[in-house]
């Protein structure tokens, strides 16, 4: 058996090599990316706290770039790349660090040698792998739920205070980068007092027999005064962190997700203070100015279809045999008593979480792989037994030797690796070419202070021109330095009131300059860019 440091090196190892392959093979960020490395830009250019308040992401994971970006940069020069990178990098490096804390939280509840297949297979499940890679905070946020679950549940096994300090800390910076992570410490806390509550029941049956005639009882006060304390030491650094926060945001959080899964509300009440004016013309009611086309998604579903399509999305996230794994697992292990408490509170996490997405798309009516993550996380270790129990109980009823064990667990091991390469070498998002090759074009033709109105924003950030994104098509229509436009073809033959309206635009103060097909080597066009002249007056854009 290879030394647990060096299999953990070797996981490291592994995952850079990876991760930096999906970096080269992703050269544009997701369209939310965008949003997040904007805002690092902001914070290079205002005081921070500014840009906290009038961010709508919660701002730890885009200060975490404009942190980094400083080292970057001079390498590689200071350009949209250089945010590019920075941002892929803080990701990469989360998904890093959380390595270890997988395998100290695994080895908690189900042991070192399912801890260490649990850490192998984190970093190449293919959700984990592409958010090693993505602008996005999704990864900055794992780190820190896993670190906040590692040490909360150090805490219920130990009873260390520290380890319930760090618990807490954790989890209220992972909720600076996104507010889900919140549920950690709860159910921490929950699984704390489940175990205080079997403890106590334990107690009552073991001391309630009589001596002399009298009953013995336990004070049931023994230890109270005990936990009272961990759970502050625990709630204390989470709850002033996310204060902080509140007191220079002005709100809790900007995220609807959040609002509407705890029934806070739905966020209407938040204030803009981007100007909707637009002039005579642009303001008649039947144009369509949304950011985007309307999604599929019904808006509202009910408890049966909800639970369905949360059950399709987590069975997909976990690359579907996990969760058969899971429950095989679950029922089969039987770890020491001490490590109990951990393992309530991740069976916790996997059923609350489940209930919290499940109300969250009752909601919403729309549900994302990424937002199965920490469920993933929560059923990995169950998973990675139940895969090795399987695999000895064939081995037995086989009666395989264990030399022949080993040539087939390395065998399983080595095809794994293949397909995961296999995975990571295959271009990221290439339906995204045409937006480079449109951003490139303009960054060769565009003049000093044009802007360029782009409704997805890679080609903007390609061309690093002052630009308005999809949210501001309106503000875009009123500026006089507006020179390009890029759309691209969907978004002009879709039918709907915005393609009409996005139509009638181009068709009234823009003319056709260039067009790249969707892939590269394509030959259906794809991105369309326009020549914008501001018209005088866009009331002759209703004859």
């Amino acid at each position: 058996m290879i030394p647990r440091h060096r299999s953990l090196i070797a996981i490291l190892v592994l995952t850079a090599l990876l991760q930096i392959v999906g970096m080269i093979r992703t050269p544009l960020p997701s369209q939310d990316g965008l949003k997040f490395i904007r805002i690092a830009r902001e914070f290079g250019e205002q005081p921070w706290a500014d840009v906290v308040r009038n961010a709508d992401q919660h701002p730890l994971y885009p200060a975490l770039i404009a942190t980094l970006h400083p080292a970057i940069a001079p390498r590689i020069a200071n350009g949209p790349d250089s945010w590019r990178i920075a941002a892929q990098a803080v990701s990469m490096l989360a998904i890093l660090a959380a390595i270890p804390l997988v395998f100290a939280l695994a080895r908690r509840c189900v042991g070192r040698r399912s801890a260490l297949l649990a850490t192998l297979l984190f970093p190449i499940i293919p959700l984990f792998a592409e958010l090693g890679h993505e602008t996005l905070s999704d990864a900055t946020a794992l780190l820190f739920a896993v670190a906040a679950l590692a040490f909360g549940t150090q805490a219920l096994t130990t009873g260390h205070s520290r380890s319930a300090i760090a618990c807490g800390l954790c989890a209220g910076l992972g909720y600076l980068a996104r507010p889900e992570v919140a549920v950690v410490p709860v159910v921490v806390l929950a699984g704390g007092f489940v175990n205080r509550l079997e403890r106590m029941i334990r107690a009552s049956r073991k001391h309630s027999m009589e001596r002399d005639g009298t009953p013995i009882l336990p004070p049931p006060h023994l230890g109270l005064a005990a936990s009272l304390q961990k759970i502050a030491l625990l709630v204390l650094p989470f709850v002033v962190l996310i204060g902080s926060y509140a007191a220079v945001k002005g709100t809790v959080s900007e995220k609807l997700s959040l609002r509407v899964a705890t029934g806070l509300g739905d966020g209407t009440g938040v204030s803009r203070s981007v100007p909707l004016w637009v002039p005579p013309g642009l303001d008649d009611p039947r144009w369509d100015f949304a950011p985007k086309e309307e999604s599929d998604a019904p808006g509202r579903l009910g408890l049966l279809p909800a639970s369905v399509l949360v059950a399709r999305r987590a069975t997909e996230a976990s690359v579907w045999v996990l969760i058969p794994l899971a429950c095989w697992g679950a029922w089969h292990h039987r770890g020491p008593r001490r490590s109990r408490p951990a393992r309530q509170a991740l069976g916790l996490l996997a059923v609350g979480f489940l209930v919290i997405l499940i109300r969250h798309t009752m909601t919403t009516g729309y549900l994302s792989d990424r937002h199965c993550a920490l469920f993933v996380v929560a059923v990995l270790p169950w998973s990675a037994f139940g895969l090795l129990d399987l695999a000895r109980r064939w081995a037995d009823r086989r009666a395989l030797a264990p030399a022949r064990r080993q040539r087939l667990a390395r065998l399983a091991l080595a095809l794994l690796l293949v397909g995961v390469v296999a995975l990571q070498l295959k271009p990221g998002h290439a339906s995204r070419w045409g937006y480079q090759q449109a951003g490139q074009w303009l960054a060769q033709r565009a003049g000093p202070g044009d802007a360029v109105l782009d409704t997805r924003g890679w080609a903007a950030f390609v061309s690093d021109l002052r630009s308005y994104g999809p949210w501001h098509i309106r503000q875009a229509l009123t500026d006089e330095k507006l020179a390009y436009i890029v759309i691209s073809d969907d978004e002009l033959t879709a039918e709907s009131r915005r393609a009409e309206t996005l139509a009638a635009l181009l068709d009234y103060a823009a003319v056709p300059v260039a067009a790249f097909p969707e892939r590269q080597g394509g030959d259906t066009i794809g991105v369309h860019v326009y020549r914008f002249a501001q018209p005088e007056s866009w009331e002759g854009i209703l004859r």
